[in-house]
């Protein structure tokens, strides 16, 4: 039991940046997305997502995502599938970790390591005008 809980925070890690805030709210911007994972899961009420909390985000995802017959873990089937897409997501993202870096040293204005709404916009026109 407790190899199924590693293997599933493992695959947990990997998941995140598959796109959960938008299957899960599909439409809205990046700060309501934001708004709404704090929401759900800012347990201690700070205004951000400590370790704990991140980690329950990404079983949630990752419950949501791979547990096909819905009884609330993963078997050895879905702990499969789930992690072929973990692996199919790195090789179609192998590219874009330096984008997102070079993308961090332009536009990140304030410096805090994170593109704000406002940075994003920036960063999304610029991007459009060099095309």
């Amino acid at each position: 039991m407790k190899w199924a809980c590693v293997a599933a925070c493992t695959v947990a890690y990997g998941l995140v940046g598959m796109g959960w805030a938008e299957d899960t709210q599909s439409g809205r911007d990046g700060e309501s997305k934001r708004a709404w994972l704090l929401e759900k899961f800012d347990a201690n009420g700070d205004g951000k997502l400590g370790p704990e909390e991140r980690k329950a985000a990404k079983k949630a995802y990752i419950l949501k995502k791979f547990d096909a017959n819905g009884d609330g873990q993963l078997d050895e089937t879905e702990r499969d599938a789930a992690r072929e897409a973990q692996r199919e997501h790195k090789q179609g993202n192998s590219g874009k970790q330096g984008n997102r870096k070079k993308a961090l040293e332009q536009f990140d204005a304030d410096g805090d390591g994170q593109l704000s709404q406002q940075e994003r916009k920036q960063a999304h026109k610029e991007r459009i005008t060099k095309k």
